[in-house]
C-alpha cells in the first residue's frame, strides 16, 4: 500500500511538473508572438497609407500572427521568417523597427511608394537572405554595414531615387547571387572591385549616371548568367574584351551607353549566350564573324550604331535566331541569301544602310515572319511572294528603295497585317485583290509608284475609276475618307450638319499627280522611324519587368540556393 502511493504521488509530481513547463511554453511563446505583433503594428502605424488588406495587422489578433496578410513563419509557427507587401498601395516611410524582427529571412516590399532612406539598422537582419524594395521612391545612398548580412543572397534595389556612388561594401557578400542596382541615380564608375564577386549570376546596373571605363575585371564573373550595364549611363572606351570569359552567360544588354571602338570577336566565344544587344552606341567596324558562333542565340540588336561592312556570312549557322536588328548602321553588300533560311526567323530589321541587290526570294518561307522593314537601301528586284506565307506577317516595310515588278497576289490574303508602307519604289502592276481590304489594316503607303489599276487609292500613281463604297475597313481613313476622328462608321462616309451620312459623290481621276500625298489612309500619323536616342529615362525606370511581386529571376537564384543548403 505505501509503494502504490509512493508510485502515484511519483507520477502526481510529473504529471505536475510537465504542466507548469507547459504553461511556461505556452507563455513564452505567445510572449514572442505579441512582441512581433507589436513591432509590425508600429511599422503600419508609421505609413501613411496601405491596403485593406493590412487591417488584419491588429495586436489584439497577435495568437493568429501567422496568418495575418503578407507575413510567412517557421514551421513551429513561433518566428517571421517572411514578409512580403509588395503591391500593397503603401506609402510613407519604412519604420527602422523592421529591424527588430531579427529572425527575417526574406523581406520583400517592392512595387509601393515608400519613400526617404531605406532604415540604415538593416544589418542587424543577419540571418536575410532575400531583400526586394524595387520599383518604390527610395532615396539617399546606401551607406549599409554590408558585412553583417553575411546571408544575403539576393537584393534588389531597382528603380528607385538611390544615388551617391556604388556601394563596394557589397563585395563582402560572399553568398550574393543577384545584384540589381539599375533605373537609380549612381553615378561615379563601375568599382573593380566588383569583378572579385565571382558568385554572382545576375548582375544590373543600367539606367542609372555612370561614366568612366566598364572594367575589365568584371570578366572575373565566370558564374555570371546576365549582365545589365547600359541605358542612359554614359561610358568611355568600349566593350572590354575580358567579357568573351563569361562562358555561362545568357543574357548581355550593353545597350544605349555610348560605347564605342569595335565589338570585340571574343564575344563569339559565348556558346550560351540567347540575347545580345549592343543597340544605340557608337560601335564602329566590321561586324565580327566570330559572332556567327552563337549557336544559342535568339535576339542579336547591333542596331544605331556605325558599323560597315556586310553581313558575315558565318550568320548562316545562326539556327536558333529569332530577332536580327541591324538597321542604322552603314552597312553594305547583297542580304545573304542565307537570311531566308533562318528556320527560326521572325523579325528582320535592316532598314537605313545601304544594302544593294535583291530581297532573298525565300524570304518568309519558313511562314514564323512577323516583322520586316528594309525600306531606306538600294534594294532592287521583286518582292518576294512568300514573306506571309506562315500568315503571321504584320509589318511590311519596304519604301524607299528601288523594288520593281508587281506586288504578290499572296498580300492580299495576309489577315495579318495592320501597317504596310512600300512608297517610292518602282512598283507596277494592279494592287492584289483584298490587298485594301485586310481586317487589321490600319496603315498603307504605296505613294510614289507606277501601280495601275480601275481603284484609285493613292495619289503619284496611274489609277482609274470611283471610289468604292464597298471599301469595308471601318478603321481606315485620311484625306479622301473620312477624317481620322473616330466617330463614324464606315470611312467612305461623312456627317453633314444634321448627322446624317451621305457617300462620297465625286470621282478622282486616273493621271500622275506631280503633288505627292503620304498616306491616303491610315489611323491617325504614323511618322518615319523613330530614333531610338529620344527615348527617355522614365520608360526604363517604369519597366514591367520588375513589377511582379517577387521579380522571377532573384527568386530562382534564391529557390536554386535554398535547395542546395537544404
Amino acid at each position: 500500500m505505501a509503494a502504490s502511493n509512493t508510485r502515484l504521488a511519483f507520477f502526481s509530481s510529473l504529471l505536475l511538473l510537465f504542466l507548469i513547463n507547459s504553461c511556461q511554453s505556452l507563455s513564452s511563446h505567445n510572449i514572442y508572438l505579441r512582441r512581433q505583433a507589436s513591432i509590425l503594428v508600429s511599422v503600419k502605424q508609421s505609413l501613411e497609407s496601405y491596403d485593406p488588406s493590412l487591417d488584419s495587422w491588429n495586436v489584439s489578433n497577435y495568437v493568429l500572427l501567422c496568418s495575418w496578410t503578407g507575413i510567412q513563419c517557421d514551421g513551429m509557427n513561433r518566428s517571421v521568417v517572411a514578409l512580403d507587401v509588395s503591391n500593397s498601395n503603401i506609402s510613407g516611410t519604412l519604420s527602422p523597427a523592421i529591424t527588430e524582427l531579427r529572425s527575417l529571412v526574406s523581406l520583400s516590399i517592392q512595387g509601393n511608394g515608400f519613400s526617404d532612406e531605406f532604415p540604415r539598422e538593416i544589418h542587424k537582419l543577419i540571418r536575410l537572405q532575400f531583400l526586394n524594395i524595387s520599383n518604390n521612391l527610395f532615396s539617399g545612398e546606401l551607406a549599409w554595414e554590408f558585412s553583417q548580412l553575411k546571408e544575403l543572397q539576393v537584393l534588389d534595389v531597382y528603380n528607385n531615387n538611390l544615388n551617391g556612388t556604388l556601394p563596394s561594401g557589397v563585395t563582402h557578400l560572399a553568398k550574393l547571387k543577384y545584384l540589381d542596382f539599375g533605373g537609380n541615380y549612381f553615378h561615379g564608375t563601375i568599382p573593380p572591385s566588383y569583378g572579385s564577386m565571382q558568385q554572382l549570376k545576375y548582375l544590373s546596373l543600367k539606367g542609372n549616371d555612370l561614366r568612366g571605363l566598364i572594367p575589365g575585371e568584371l570578366g572575373n564573373l565566370t558564374s555570371l548568367e546576365q549582365l545589365y550595364l547600359g541605358y542612359y549611363n554614359d561610358f568611355d572606351g568600349g566593350i572590354p574584351p575580358e567579357f568573351g570569359k563569361l562562358t555561362n552567360l545568357v543574357h548581355i544588354d550593353l545597350a544605349n551607353c555610348s560605347l564605342s571602338g569595335p565589338i570585340p570577336p571574343e564575344l563569339g566565344g559565348l556558346s550560351k549566350l540567347d540575347t545580345l544587344f549592343l543597340q544605340t552606341n557608337e560601335l564602329t567596324g566590321p561586324i565580327p564573324p566570330e559572332l556567327g558562333n552563337l549557336s544559342s542565340i535568339k535576339s542579336l540588336d547591333l542596331s544605331n550604331n556605325a558599323l560597315t561592312g556586310d553581313i558575315p556570312v558565318e550568320f548562316s549557322g545562326l539556327r536558333r535566331l529569332i530577332l536580327l536588328n541591324l538597321f542604322l548602321n552603314k552597312l553594305h553588300g547583297e542580304i545573304p541569301y542565307f537570311i531566308a533560311e533562318l528556320p527560326e526567323l521572325q523579325v528582320l530589321k535592316l532598314w537605313h544602310n545601304n544594302f544593294t541587290g535583291a530581297i532573298p526570294a525565300k524570304l518568309g518561307e519558313n511562314g514564323r515572319l512577323i516583322e520586316l522593314d528594309l525600306s531606306s537601301n538600294k534594294l532592287t528586284g521583286l518582292v518576294p511572294k512568300s514573306l506571309c506565307s506562315g500568315r503571321k506577317l504584320q509589318i511590311l516595310i519596304l519604301r524607299i528603295n528601288f523594288l520593281f515588278g508587281p506586288l504578290p497576289d499572296d498580300l492580299g490574303h495576309c489577315d495579318t497585317l495592320w501597317r504596310v508602307r512600300l512608297g517610292q519604289n518602282y512598283l507596277t502592276g494592279s494592287i492584289p485583290s483584298g490587298f485594301l481590304y485586310l481586317p487589321e489594316l490600319s496603315l498603307m503607303e504605296l505613294q510614289n509608284n507606277y501601280l495601275s489599276g480601275q481603284i484609285l487609292m493613292l495619289s503619284g500613281n496611274r489609277f482609274t475609276g470611283e471610289i468604292p463604297s464597298q471599301i469595308g475597313n471601318p478603321q481606315l481613313c485620311g484625306s479622301y475618307l473620312n477624317p481620322c476622328n473616330y466617330s463614324s462608321t464606315s470611312p467612305l462616309q461623312f456627317h453633314d450638319q444634321n448627322s446624317s451620312r451621305s457617300q462620297v459623290p465625286w470621282k478622282i481621276q486616273a493621271t500622275f499627280c506631280s503633288w505627292t500625298l503620304s498616306m491616303l489612309f491610315g489611323i491617325c500619323c504614323f511618322g518615319n522611324h523613330q530614333n531610338p536616342k529620344d527615348t527617355k529615362k522614365f520608360e526604363i525606370r517604369g519597366s514591367s519587368q520588375h513589377s511582379r511581386s517577387w521579380n522571377s529571376d532573384a527568386k530562382k537564384y534564391w529557390n536554386a540556393s535554398r535547395k542546395t543548403t537544404s
